[in-house]
């Protein structure tokens, strides 16, 4: 096992956990967007 090769290996790990955590952020972003804009509908239908 090489140093460099362990190094390698560990960024693409990372990378890809940032990216996949990145995924994920975005999409409860939208998500929860998504469910304040039907609060807001359901709101107005209220009224």
């Amino acid at each position: 096992m090489s140093p460099m090769w362990w190094t390698s290996l560990m960024m693409m790990f990372l990378s890809s956990l940032l990216l996949i955590m990145t995924l994920i952020y975005f999409d409860t972003e939208s998500k929860t967007k998504n469910i304040m804009m039907f609060n807001k509908k359901s709101m107005i239908w209220k009224w």
